[in-house]
């Protein structure tokens, strides 16, 4: 196989490590890049301990070998398409990068970093209008939209609500949007979702959703998908955090 053809497969299954630890022999057997194998080996392998000395020990490998070798990232850094960056099973995984600058620039990340797959979008500027229009969330397994709001009058209780009904965010895993304001009738439409199919992971802590908000998400086709649901600060009672505890057991926060 070709370098070409190995990272074509990566990319189409990204939750297989077989494809990167063959490439990661070639890489050493032929294709001279000694430290991506070294990287692809130890993340892989991280990834499957628990916590404890020799998952620290093979992360600080990992973290030793992404900055001895900055070319790495190189392409995003240099085009300003990211920043922040996070590596994950021997490739670039995740950046930080403003809403408006994706929603700009995304063809142009994804071409540099074809494995990105999270991405963290701070500095808010009313942008979920236009970011819920970018087809190229779809690419996103990972999204942070924490903290949209920092003015504290805008109207991001409801604007978040449309990533909810977003047609792109149908392979989201992991999803933050805490600090957004969202309520009772927020955490209404957030249940009455169709479109989180993937999704595993959702922070809403931070916002305001109360007794009545927290019930109704007990009403959400997806719930009992997640593996973690994130509810802190949200001023619950403990009739919906007993409900939500019976329903969902420790995955559930609050």
């Amino acid at each position: 196989m070709t370098d070409e053809a190995f990272m074509k497969a990566i990319i189409a299954d990204p939750d297989d490590d077989t494809h990167r630890l063959v490439y990661a022999d070639w890489l050493e057997d032929e294709g001279g890049d000694v430290d991506r194998a070294a990287l692809i080996r130890a993340q892989c392998a991280a990834e499957r301990l628990p916590r404890g000395k020799a998952r620290s020990a093979l992360e600080k490998e990992a973290k030793a070998l992404i900055k001895a070798n900055p070319a790495w990232v190189e392409p995003i850094r240099k085009a300003r398409l990211g920043t922040k960056p996070v590596f994950r099973r021997g490739f670039l995984h995740g950046v930080t990068l403003p809403a408006f600058r994706f929603v700009m620039e995304a063809k142009a990340l994804f071409k540099a970093a074809p494995t990105l797959r999270s991405v963290i979008f701070p500095t808010p500027l009313n942008e979920i209008e236009e970011l819920v229009k970018c087809r190229y969330l779809s690419r996103l397994t990972e999204a942070d939209l924490s903290q949209f709001c920092q003015c504290g009058g805008c109207p991001i209780d409801t604007q978040i609500l449309d990533v909810f009904a977003c047609p792109h965010v149908g392979n989201l895993r992991y999803l933050r949007v805490s600090g957004n304001r969202i309520n009772a009738a927020g955490a209404r439409a957030i249940a009455a979702s169709k479109r989180l199919r993937s999704l595993r992971e959702l922070d809403l802590s931070e916002n305001e959703l109360g007794e009545e908000g927290a019930m109704a998400l007990l009403e959400a086709g997806w719930l009992g998908r997640l593996t973690r649901l994130n509810l802190r600060e949200n001023a619950i009672g403990a009739r919906a955090a007993a409900a939500l505890r019976a329903r969902l057991g420790a995955a559930v926060l609050v």
